[in-house]
Parts: C-alpha cells; sequence; structure tokens
C-alpha cells in the first residue's frame, strides 16, 4: 500500500548532491479534493524520517491535459527521467513529440502572457520605490520574479 493513497505516478526528476534528498514529479488522483500542497506536506511528513522529498505535485487530469496538448516539461519528464511508481489505473495518452515551429509558438504564447505580466509587475513596483511605498514595492518585485520564471 502507498504512503498516500491518492498517488497515481512518481517520477525522479533526480537526486541533490546530499544522496538522501530526491526530486519528484507526483500526479495524484483528480477525484482527491486535497489541495496539491496538503498531499506534499503529507507525503514530505510520511517520507521525513527516510529521506528529503522535494516534489511537484500535480492532479492527474492536468498531467494527462498537458500530455494530450504537447507540454514539454511533461513529455520530457516522461521521455528522460525514471517512472519510481506507476498504478495500472493511470493511463497515459501516446505521447505526441512536438516538432520545432510549435515549440517556437508555445514558447512565445507562454513568454507574452508571463513576460508582459512580469513587466507590468516590474514597472508599477518601480512607481511604488519613486513614491516610497516600499512594502508594496517588494511585493510586486516579487511578483514581477515569479510571473518571469512561470515559463521556466
Amino acid at each position: 500500500m502507498l504512503l498516500v493513497e491518492s498517488v497515481l505516478m512518481i517520477l525522479h526528476l533526480g537526486t541533490h548532491p546530499d544522496p538522501d534528498t530526491f526530486y519528484l514529479l507526483i500526479i495524484t488522483k483528480e477525484q482527491d479534493k486535497t489541495s496539491e500542497h496538503q498531499l506534499l506536506d503529507k507525503i514530505e511528513k510520511k517520507c521525513g524520517h527516510l529521506i528529503n522529498v522535494c516534489a511537484i505535485v500535480h492532479k492527474s487530469d492536468a498531467f494527462i491535459r498537458g500530455l494530450e496538448d504537447g507540454s514539454r516539461f511533461f513529455i520530457n519528464t516522461l521521455q528522460k527521467n525514471k517512472i519510481a511508481y506507476r498504478s495500472s489505473k493511470l493511463e497515459l495518452p501516446e505521447l505526441q513529440i512536438p516538432d520545432e515551429k510549435s515549440i517556437r509558438g508555445q514558447v512565445e504564447a507562454i513568454w507574452n502572457r508571463w513576460g508582459k505580466q512580469a513587466k507590468d509587475f516590474l514597472d508599477t513596483s518601480l512607481t511604488c520605490v519613486d513614491d516610497g511605498n516600499y512594502n508594496l514595492a517588494v511585493f510586486l518585485m516579487h511578483q514581477a520574479v515569479e510571473s518571469t520564471l512561470v515559463p521556466l
């Protein structure tokens, strides 16, 4: 029996230089209404006495939809990493490997959305600095960094 029953798949993304720390992608049942961060907390607590887990948790429908839509992250993860666990209940679609043109279009669309948002946060934070509103400026700068990193 799994430590967390809603887990459908675990992919090993890598290992930290500390050999007791593992990077994982964990796919969970869509029907489990527990939030991803709560599931991650539960997994980290159950594994904590054995290993350190640094994980990304996604619900199965988002994972499957991502594979069907050509998500480079999910496709690359499946192609280049080891599956540590996979439930027989998780059916994966046939991988559609995107060509260079579709990858370029996907990257441009993502950057146009998130890059613009990041620029807007940055511009607004600089206005806040000029106005002496430093707390809001720091918060908006944090948002600018997050928005810039989302597409990565």
